[in-house]
């Protein structure tokens, strides 16, 4: 019987299965780097989209509550008032009267201020008719004025017309006084308490009736080498800002509030009110060699930067998150940077 000479290779050699196999794991590790890179890719993306909103959302909170704010400035400076002096925009705010805010903190390390960037003591104008011992319980509740529904009264009718909460009159004052020492009208400031006296709204001398203190502070989280922003508030500071405590609970995620404590006679404590982000590069990530020194969170103004006009806030804030999963040391880094007007406020 004659045999088929090609019966012999209908099996596959050693040597084919072993080189078959070499070529299938060249190929699917191919594929595999094209995709880890792929999702490495869309990964970062998505934190750039991420960072990117979540800096708008921040540009949101900083003009929400600075546009409320208030500049005062006085050139020349009436004599008897208070100075800027050299305290203003150091560690140490002078918090004599809201008149010298906000305030730039910068200072040495260990001041709190240059390990997670500079931070900003501000006061706001009340532009509600609640009175609230939290800033939540604000934030719950809408504007006193709608401009849609509200109509304006006219002049004859000033007597029977709702008064303006938001401004109050110098029981004081009288004609021919300087109205630079004592202004006939002044802006109400946010506070929680009701009914203060002209002096007590225009003071932070007495922590019992004194306007309510904002400030912006970075602080760390622990385990990671990200700053936490986060905005605070004290019912009553007092004058000396060092004596001023830090309330025992503070917020660990976003969403969470505080009861605040009742308003005592003593220094009132920092508030945790919100966490504004969790992305806040530190002063001196070893991550960004070329920029060490240089702060998450920055604020500037006419005292810090002459280039600004008197009643501008220049605040810039670089966000850092580290993808998912990155085992190569990659880290998105995102900047955003605008400059805040206040409302102006002059009485000379």
């Amino acid at each position: 019987m004659k045999m088929n000479p090609l019966s012999r290779r209908r099996g596959t050699t050693l040597l084919e299965v072993i080189v078959a196999l070499g070529i299938f794991v060249t190929v699917l590790v191919g594929i595999m780097q094209g995709l880890i890179a792929t999702r490495n890719y869309v990964g970062e993306d998505e934190i750039r989209n991420d960072l990117e909103l979540e800096g708008l959302r921040l540009l949101k909170e900083f003009t929400g509550d600075l546009g409320n704010s208030a500049w005062f400035h006085v050139e020349p400076l009436p004599v008897g008032t208070i100075t800027l002096p050299v305290l203003v925009n150091k560690p140490v705010p002078m918090l004599v009267s809201p008149e010298i805010l906000p305030n730039v903190g910068k200072g040495a390390a260990g001041a709190g201020t240059t390990d997670w960037g500079d931070q900003l003591d501000f006061v706001k104008l009340r532009l509600k008719d609640l009175t609230a011992l939290s800033p939540y319980e604000l934030r719950v509740h809408t504007a006193r004025i709608n401009l849609q529904s509200s109509v304006a009264t006219s002049l004859d009718q000033f007597l029977t017309a709702k008064s303006a909460n938001n401004l109050i009159v110098n029981e004081e004052w009288s004609p021919g006084i300087d109205e630079d020492l004592e202004p006939y009208v002044w802006p109400v400031f946010e506070s929680g308490k009701a009914a203060l006296t002209f002096d007590q709204n225009r003071c932070l001398a007495s922590p019992a009736n004194s306007p309510r203190l904002y400030r912006y502070i970075v602080r760390a989280i622990p385990g990671t080498t990200n700053g936490r922003m986060v905005r605070q508030y004290s019912n009553g500071p007092g004058l000396s800002y060092a004596a001023i405590p830090t309330h025992a609970v503070l917020l660990t995620h976003s969403g969470a509030t505080i009861t605040p404590p009742a308003i005592t006679n003593t220094p009132n404590p920092w508030i945790d009110d919100v966490i504004l982000s969790d992305n806040i590069k530190a002063t001196n990530d070893p991550r960004f060699p070329t920029l060490v020194g240089t702060p998450g969170l920055r604020f500037d103004t006419n005292l810090t930067d002459p280039s600004l006009s008197p009643n501008q806030v220049r605040i810039t804030v670089m966000l850092v998150r580290t993808p998912v999963n990155s085992n190569d040391g990659t880290v998105v880094r995102r900047v955003i940077q605008t400059s805040v007007a206040m409302r102006s406020i002059t009485y000379n």
